[in-house]
């Protein structure tokens, strides 16, 4: 029995960011990168797009890489490659410049906002009695606190220059501003709400393995839709520290597992 979590990082960086347009749409069952493809192609019926269509990857590859302050080159390059599962896109420069600037952040103000607020929180860090409450996380010296109680660490964080700060780690520094402090915040909540779903459903179902934001459950055919049934209702349903997020599952069953 395989479920996924639907989006689950564009879910929860609008969610912390209180981009209210877009979790709005998640609520409504409405795509995202479907109105996302709508501002960047200009078409006003952007909900006619169909799910495999090259415009609808363009507004996904958009969505879920400029929430983290990607430029207008990265965009360039991510869509060339082909990645998230895409066919390569080539656009040029100027035309990923124009969507990274003109498009996306405009219509994402308070997600854009939020890199800001976190790369300040970032500075804040370097103060060795730091303990700032912020939402559901607490910054303290080199360290933020997460719900559970678990950190995203950054030790030894500091300015290199006067714009840049960097932290040790795995044997090297490593650079984080506002967006990267953004991803790695984004990613360790969703990391939560994933473990908590899992260790849950496992009490009653065996959780042979999972992918990322996808969890593999085993059992016997007779009980394999509710099975499913029952991983959809855990994993959709929100923690108590973000209970007004919007979350969505989706997956089936097999013999064996495949992509």
């Amino acid at each position: 029995v395989v479920v996924d979590l639907s989006q689950i990082e564009l879910r929860m960086n609008a969610w912390l960011a209180g981009e209210t347009w877009v979790l709005d749409l998640l609520r409504e069952g409405q795509c995202v990168y479907r109105k996302m493809a709508g501002v960047v192609y200009n078409r006003e019926d952007w909900w006619n797009f169909a799910k495999d269509c090259l415009e609808r990857f363009v507004g996904k590859v958009c969505e879920l890489g400029l929430g983290y302050q990607m430029s207008g080159g990265k965009l360039n390059d991510t869509l060339a490659l082909g990645a998230l599962g895409g066919p390569p896109v080539i656009l040029s420069q100027a035309q990923t410049n124009d969507i990274v600037y003109n498009k996306y952040r405009p219509t994402h103000p308070n997600i854009v906002n939020n890199w800001d607020v976190i790369g300040q929180f970032l500075a804040m860090m370097m103060n060795t009695t730091l303990n700032h409450e912020w939402k559901v996380l607490n910054f303290r010296h080199n360290h933020i606190v997460l719900p559970n109680g678990m950190y995203l660490l950054y030790d030894g964080l500091r300015f290199e220059d006067e714009r840049s700060m960097v932290y040790w780690a795995d044997g090297y520094w490593h650079k984080i501003y506002g967006g990267l402090g953004v991803e790695n915040i984004v990613q360790a909540l969703a990391a939560i709400v994933m473990g908590d779903a899992m260790l849950e459903i496992d009490r009653d179902i065996p959780i042979v393995m999972h992918t990322h934001d996808e969890l593999v459950g085993l059992v016997p055919e007779a009980e394999a839709d509710a099975a499913f049934d029952y991983m959809v209702k855990v994993m959709t349903t929100p923690p108590s520290w973000c209970s007004d997020i919007p979350l969505a599952a989706e997956g089936g069953h097999d013999y064996c597992y495949s992509k």
